[in-house]
């Protein structure tokens, strides 16, 4: 069983069951709140898709000026097949509570050459996550080029180059549905799998987490090098390492 870990349509904890209230919490709960004065996390944030009949949370983090890295599924109508209209698709960065560094709107969308949505047979809009082929989430990257600054916000580093050896840690960090107004971070969890195109980690992570980032320390720095897009039988959360797009363009240029 895979399953997406972003939320489309309005799906609220308390509507949900007990069981689906632990989506994506691998054994014990080992998420924690981020303090808010570690700076380097003002990068990430809320990617939300705005509408009158649905809206979508997930997120994504500033990886340059103007430019969002975040899940594609996040940035796709799974109704239709083909991206959101971009004045639907808004990014707010460093969000605590009830304060945020900065936001903006989409200027444009990027993929990784060759992607292609497939997506879940059917559409369940009553839960917070969807049963999905293995192959949605070859090249499940997406980059988001906002119409502004947000220069309150810091910038966080990519390593598409990075490829940690199994059992070695990672840090996985989301705005999840469960905690939605509190980044959290999981700094216990390994990587205890890797494919071609796709990780398994041990990270606990919930609906809303798609498009986190994964992030792996080498010589006193943290830089992200994968991100969090799914979710394997309750066993394991799924990444996709950057290494799939070795040119990921980080300018605010927009076709």
């Amino acid at each position: 069983l895979l399953c997406f870990f972003s939320i489309l349509g309005c799906i609220v904890a308390t509507a949900e069951s007990n069981d689906n209230l632990r989506l994506g919490i691998i054994g014990i709960d080992d998420r924690r709140p981020v303090e808010q004065g570690r700076r380097r996390f003002s990068a990430i944030g809320h990617v939300n898709i705005g509408g009158y009949r649905s809206s979508g949370i997930c997120t994504g983090t500033l990886v340059a000026p103007r430019v969002v890295l975040t899940a594609a599924h996040c940035v796709i109508d799974r109704s239709k097949k083909k991206p959101f209209r971009l004045d639907r698709v808004h990014f707010v960065a460093g969000v605590h509570r009830d304060k945020s560094k900065g936001y903006s709107r989409a200027q444009c969308l990027k993929f990784p050459n060759g992607f292609k949505y497939i997506g879940p047979k059917r559409l369940l809009p009553d839960l917070p996550f969807q049963k999905v082929p293995w192959e949605l989430f070859r090249l499940d990257l997406a980059l988001i080029v906002l119409q502004n600054n947000i220069p309150d916000a810091e910038i966080l580093e990519i390593d598409a180059h990075a490829k940690p050896e199994v059992g070695q840690p990672v840090i996985h960090a989301a705005y999840p549905a469960d905690r939605r107004y509190q980044l959290m971070a999981d700094e216990s969890c390994t990587l205890i799998h890797h494919a071609p195109g796709l990780w398994a980690t041990t990270g606990d992570s919930h609906p809303g987490s798609s498009g986190g980032p994964v992030m792996f320390s080498q010589r006193s720095q943290t830089k992200i090098t994968a991100l969090m897009v799914g979710l394997q039988a309750r066993t394991a959360s799924l990444a996709v390492p950057l290494s799939v797009w070795p040119d990921l363009p980080l300018t605010s240029e927009c076709p």
